[in-house]
Protein backbone atom coordinates (compact mmCIF):
# COMPACT_ATOMS: atom_id res chain seq x y z
CA UNK A 1 0.00 0.00 0.00
CA UNK A 2 1.40 3.23 -0.44
CA UNK A 3 2.36 5.12 2.20
CA UNK A 4 0.17 8.29 1.30
CA UNK A 5 -3.00 5.82 2.06
CA UNK A 6 -1.41 4.26 5.49
CA UNK A 7 -3.42 6.72 7.56
CA UNK A 8 -6.75 5.81 5.57
CA UNK A 9 -7.45 2.18 7.04
CA UNK A 10 -5.59 3.23 10.59
CA UNK A 11 -8.25 5.87 11.21
CA UNK A 12 -10.81 2.89 10.31
CA UNK A 13 -9.37 0.77 12.54
CA UNK A 14 -8.69 3.19 15.52
CA UNK A 15 -12.69 4.23 14.99
CA UNK A 16 -14.04 0.92 14.41
CA UNK A 17 -14.91 0.48 18.21
CA UNK A 18 -17.76 2.59 17.50
CA UNK A 19 -19.50 0.45 15.06
CA UNK A 20 -18.78 -2.25 17.62
CA UNK A 21 -20.71 -0.92 20.31
CA UNK A 22 -23.90 -0.31 18.52
CA UNK A 23 -23.31 -3.93 16.45
CA UNK A 24 -22.98 -5.05 20.61
CA UNK A 25 -26.46 -3.35 21.12
CA UNK A 26 -28.30 -4.99 18.43
CA UNK A 27 -26.56 -8.42 18.98
CA UNK A 28 -28.04 -8.23 22.84
CA UNK A 29 -31.21 -6.78 21.50
CA UNK A 30 -31.66 -9.77 19.15
CA UNK A 31 -30.18 -12.76 20.59
CA UNK A 32 -30.70 -11.95 24.16
CA UNK A 33 -33.99 -13.24 24.47
CA UNK A 34 -34.14 -16.35 22.49
CA UNK A 35 -30.58 -17.63 23.17
CA UNK A 36 -30.05 -15.58 26.50
CA UNK A 37 -26.85 -14.58 27.67
CA UNK A 38 -24.78 -17.75 26.44
CA UNK A 39 -25.59 -16.90 22.90
CA UNK A 40 -24.06 -12.99 22.92
CA UNK A 41 -21.07 -14.23 24.38
CA UNK A 42 -20.78 -16.62 21.44
CA UNK A 43 -21.89 -14.14 19.29
CA UNK A 44 -19.37 -11.83 20.43
CA UNK A 45 -16.18 -14.50 20.08
CA UNK A 46 -16.84 -14.67 16.33
CA UNK A 47 -14.44 -11.67 15.56
CA UNK A 48 -11.95 -13.82 17.07
CA UNK A 49 -12.10 -16.43 15.04
CA UNK A 50 -12.15 -13.49 11.89
CA UNK A 51 -8.62 -12.11 13.51
CA UNK A 52 -6.83 -15.73 13.72
CA UNK A 53 -7.57 -15.78 9.79
CA UNK A 54 -6.63 -12.51 9.28
CA UNK A 55 -3.49 -12.93 10.80
CA UNK A 56 -3.08 -16.17 8.96
CA UNK A 57 -4.13 -14.93 5.81
CA UNK A 58 -1.90 -11.28 5.88
CA UNK A 59 1.59 -10.84 5.46
CA UNK A 60 3.80 -8.75 6.95
CA UNK A 61 4.68 -5.67 5.34
CA UNK A 62 8.41 -5.68 3.60
CA UNK A 63 9.12 -2.33 5.01
CA UNK A 64 8.43 -3.43 8.28
CA UNK A 65 10.39 -6.69 8.21
CA UNK A 66 12.94 -4.89 6.52
CA UNK A 67 13.42 -2.19 9.75
CA UNK A 68 17.12 -2.54 11.07
CA UNK A 69 15.35 -2.84 14.86
CA UNK A 70 13.09 -5.74 14.03
CA UNK A 71 15.69 -7.73 11.57
CA UNK A 72 18.09 -7.30 14.54
CA UNK A 73 15.91 -9.25 17.05
CA UNK A 74 15.16 -11.86 14.20
CA UNK A 75 19.18 -11.91 14.47
CA UNK A 76 19.43 -12.41 17.94
CA UNK A 77 17.06 -15.12 18.70
CA UNK A 78 18.49 -17.23 15.80
CA UNK A 79 21.87 -16.71 17.30
CA UNK A 80 20.35 -18.08 20.79
CA UNK A 81 19.41 -21.38 19.42
CA UNK A 82 22.23 -22.28 18.19
CA UNK A 83 23.99 -22.76 14.55
CA UNK A 84 21.28 -25.52 12.96
CA UNK A 85 18.59 -22.80 13.63
CA UNK A 86 17.09 -21.20 10.48
CA UNK A 87 16.24 -17.82 11.00
CA UNK A 88 12.95 -16.74 10.65
CA UNK A 89 11.29 -13.29 10.58
CA UNK A 90 8.84 -12.12 13.88
CA UNK A 91 5.91 -12.33 11.31
CA UNK A 92 6.71 -16.51 11.15
CA UNK A 93 7.29 -16.32 15.06
CA UNK A 94 3.85 -14.74 15.95
CA UNK A 95 1.97 -17.18 13.13
CA UNK A 96 3.73 -20.40 14.63
CA UNK A 97 2.41 -19.26 17.84
CA UNK A 98 -1.26 -18.24 16.60
CA UNK A 99 -1.19 -22.02 15.25
CA UNK A 100 -0.16 -23.21 18.58
CA UNK A 101 -2.40 -21.29 20.66
CA UNK A 102 -5.38 -21.76 18.66
CA UNK A 103 -7.11 -24.69 20.07
CA UNK A 104 -6.34 -23.28 23.79
CA UNK A 105 -8.38 -20.23 22.45
CA UNK A 106 -11.40 -21.86 20.82
CA UNK A 107 -11.37 -24.03 24.38
CA UNK A 108 -11.50 -21.39 26.02
CA UNK A 109 -14.09 -19.88 24.63
CA UNK A 110 -16.22 -22.94 24.53
CA UNK A 111 -15.91 -23.88 28.01
CA UNK A 112 -16.83 -20.21 29.46
CA UNK A 113 -19.85 -20.30 27.42
CA UNK A 114 -21.43 -23.46 28.29
CA UNK A 115 -19.71 -24.75 31.43
CA UNK A 116 -20.59 -21.36 33.69
CA UNK A 117 -23.61 -21.63 35.45
CA UNK A 118 -26.99 -20.33 33.41
CA UNK A 119 -29.78 -18.48 33.84
CA UNK A 120 -32.53 -19.95 36.19
CA UNK A 121 -36.10 -20.00 36.08
CA UNK A 122 -37.16 -19.80 40.18
CA UNK A 123 -40.49 -19.44 42.43
CA UNK A 124 -40.35 -17.38 45.63
CA UNK A 125 -43.12 -19.49 47.05
CA UNK A 126 -43.03 -23.50 47.18
CA UNK A 127 -44.58 -25.55 44.61
CA UNK A 128 -46.32 -27.99 48.00
CA UNK A 129 -47.95 -27.70 50.84
CA UNK A 130 -48.19 -29.89 54.14
CA UNK A 131 -50.89 -31.87 52.66
CA UNK A 132 -49.47 -32.82 48.95
CA UNK A 133 -45.79 -33.91 50.24
CA UNK A 134 -44.50 -37.05 49.46
CA UNK A 135 -41.79 -39.58 49.97
CA UNK A 136 -40.14 -41.24 47.24
CA UNK A 137 -37.77 -44.01 49.04
CA UNK A 138 -36.14 -44.87 45.33
CA UNK A 139 -35.13 -41.12 45.32
CA UNK A 140 -32.05 -41.64 48.11
CA UNK A 141 -29.25 -43.09 47.04
CA UNK A 142 -25.98 -42.16 44.80
CA UNK A 143 -26.48 -40.83 41.12
CA UNK A 144 -24.32 -39.48 38.42
CA UNK A 145 -24.48 -38.46 35.02
CA UNK A 146 -21.14 -39.04 32.93
CA UNK A 147 -22.48 -36.80 30.05
CA UNK A 148 -22.48 -33.72 32.21
CA UNK A 149 -19.80 -34.80 34.66
CA UNK A 150 -22.21 -34.17 37.59
CA UNK A 151 -23.23 -36.62 40.86
CA UNK A 152 -25.79 -36.10 43.34
CA UNK A 153 -26.48 -38.08 46.55
CA UNK A 154 -29.69 -38.35 47.98
CA UNK A 155 -30.38 -38.86 51.76
CA UNK A 156 -33.21 -38.92 53.95
CA UNK A 157 -33.71 -36.08 55.85
CA UNK A 158 -36.06 -34.95 58.73
CA UNK A 159 -39.99 -35.64 58.72
CA UNK A 160 -40.86 -36.48 54.23
CA UNK A 161 -37.79 -34.65 53.20
CA UNK A 162 -34.27 -35.11 51.90
CA UNK A 163 -31.24 -33.83 51.71
CA UNK A 164 -28.71 -33.92 48.32
CA UNK A 165 -25.77 -32.96 47.39
CA UNK A 166 -24.79 -31.69 44.01
CA UNK A 167 -21.37 -31.89 42.22
CA UNK A 168 -20.62 -30.39 39.20
CA UNK A 169 -17.31 -29.85 37.48
CA UNK A 170 -17.12 -26.68 39.51
CA UNK A 171 -18.33 -27.06 42.97
CA UNK A 172 -20.84 -28.80 45.67
CA UNK A 173 -23.62 -27.38 46.91
CA UNK A 174 -26.11 -28.33 49.49
CA UNK A 175 -30.00 -28.27 48.67
CA UNK A 176 -32.83 -29.10 51.09
CA UNK A 177 -35.36 -30.94 48.90
CA UNK A 178 -39.58 -31.52 49.35
CA UNK A 179 -40.81 -34.03 46.42
CA UNK A 180 -44.87 -33.41 46.00
CA UNK A 181 -47.03 -34.84 42.93
CA UNK A 182 -49.28 -33.03 40.93
CA UNK A 183 -51.38 -34.45 38.05
CA UNK A 184 -49.61 -37.14 36.70
CA UNK A 185 -45.68 -35.71 37.04
CA UNK A 186 -43.91 -35.85 40.38
CA UNK A 187 -41.87 -32.72 40.94
CA UNK A 188 -38.82 -32.23 43.38
CA UNK A 189 -38.65 -28.52 44.71
CA UNK A 190 -35.39 -27.31 45.99
CA UNK A 191 -33.94 -24.59 48.29
CA UNK A 192 -30.09 -24.25 48.81
CA UNK A 193 -28.84 -24.95 52.48
CA UNK A 194 -27.36 -21.77 53.76
CA UNK A 195 -26.15 -23.74 57.39
CA UNK A 196 -27.22 -20.11 59.47
CA UNK A 197 -30.59 -18.31 59.19
CA UNK A 198 -30.16 -15.71 56.19
CA UNK A 199 -32.75 -13.08 58.11
CA UNK A 200 -35.70 -11.61 57.07
CA UNK A 201 -34.46 -10.20 54.60
CA UNK A 202 -33.61 -12.35 52.36
CA UNK A 203 -36.10 -14.39 50.90
CA UNK A 204 -34.71 -18.13 50.24
CA UNK A 205 -36.09 -19.34 46.60
CA UNK A 206 -37.44 -22.90 44.79
CA UNK A 207 -35.86 -24.91 42.05
CA UNK A 208 -38.23 -26.94 40.71
CA UNK A 209 -37.98 -30.22 39.19
CA UNK A 210 -39.65 -32.59 37.09
CA UNK A 211 -38.00 -36.27 38.24
CA UNK A 212 -39.02 -39.44 37.41
CA UNK A 213 -37.11 -42.64 39.01
CA UNK A 214 -37.12 -46.30 37.69
CA UNK A 215 -35.03 -48.77 39.04
CA UNK A 216 -31.46 -47.27 38.67
CA UNK A 217 -32.39 -44.17 36.21
CA UNK A 218 -33.19 -41.43 37.46
CA UNK A 219 -34.13 -38.29 35.05
CA UNK A 220 -34.42 -35.16 36.04
CA UNK A 221 -35.69 -31.34 34.08
CA UNK A 222 -35.94 -28.52 34.94
CA UNK A 223 -38.26 -25.29 33.92
CA UNK A 224 -37.08 -24.02 30.74
CA UNK A 225 -34.92 -20.57 30.55
CA UNK A 226 -35.54 -19.39 27.20
CA UNK A 227 -39.13 -20.75 27.22
CA UNK A 228 -39.62 -18.85 30.00
CA UNK A 229 -38.16 -15.42 28.53
CA UNK A 230 -39.94 -15.87 25.25
CA UNK A 231 -43.46 -16.02 27.19
CA UNK A 232 -42.38 -13.08 29.04
CA UNK A 233 -41.03 -11.30 25.98
CA UNK A 234 -44.33 -11.81 23.89
CA UNK A 235 -46.36 -11.14 27.06
CA UNK A 236 -48.11 -15.01 26.70
CA UNK A 237 -51.33 -15.78 28.33
CA UNK A 238 -51.59 -18.16 30.45
CA UNK A 239 -47.88 -18.06 32.02
CA UNK A 240 -47.50 -17.30 35.46
CA UNK A 241 -46.63 -14.45 36.98
CA UNK A 242 -42.83 -13.23 37.00
CA UNK A 243 -40.25 -11.06 36.50
CA UNK A 244 -36.49 -10.98 35.67
CA UNK A 245 -34.08 -10.42 38.18
CA UNK A 246 -30.42 -8.19 38.07
CA UNK A 247 -29.02 -11.57 37.38
CA UNK A 248 -31.11 -12.52 34.47
CA UNK A 249 -32.91 -15.17 36.00
CA UNK A 250 -36.79 -15.10 36.16
CA UNK A 251 -38.77 -15.11 38.94
CA UNK A 252 -41.95 -17.34 39.45
CA UNK A 253 -44.01 -14.59 41.94
CA UNK A 254 -47.62 -16.44 42.15
CA UNK A 255 -48.54 -18.06 45.33
CA UNK A 256 -48.15 -21.79 45.96
CA UNK A 257 -51.89 -22.50 44.68
CA UNK A 258 -51.65 -20.86 41.51
CA UNK A 259 -47.88 -22.41 41.02
CA UNK A 260 -49.33 -25.70 41.19
CA UNK A 261 -52.91 -25.05 38.95
CA UNK A 262 -50.18 -23.89 36.48
CA UNK A 263 -47.82 -26.83 36.67
CA UNK A 264 -50.85 -29.22 36.24
CA UNK A 265 -51.63 -28.22 32.58
CA UNK A 266 -48.17 -26.84 32.14
CA UNK A 267 -46.89 -27.47 28.38
CA UNK A 268 -43.94 -29.82 27.79
CA UNK A 269 -41.60 -27.56 26.46
CA UNK A 270 -42.11 -25.37 29.31
CA UNK A 271 -39.30 -28.05 30.91
CA UNK A 272 -36.28 -28.57 29.05
CA UNK A 273 -34.54 -31.95 28.22
CA UNK A 274 -34.13 -34.00 30.86
CA UNK A 275 -31.00 -35.22 32.53
CA UNK A 276 -30.33 -38.63 32.96
CA UNK A 277 -28.86 -40.25 35.79
CA UNK A 278 -27.80 -43.34 36.57
CA UNK A 279 -27.37 -45.32 40.15
CA UNK A 280 -23.92 -45.56 41.45
CA UNK A 281 -23.49 -49.06 43.18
Amino acid sequence: MPSCFVHRPLAFVRSSWAIAYDLASIVNLLVMPRRGWRGVFLVGALPAFFTMWTRRQVEEPTIWLETPAVAGVAFLVAASCGSGFQRRTIGSWAEAMGRALRPIVILAVLMAAMGSSGCLVLSLQPAYDNESVVFDEALVGHWENPDDQTSAAIERAEWRSYRIAYTDRFATRLFHGNLTRIGASTLLDLTEIRGSDPGPYLVPVHGLFKVAASGDTLTVADLDYNWFLRALTQESAGRPAAAVDDRRNVILTVPTSELRRWLARAPADAFGVAATFTRKR
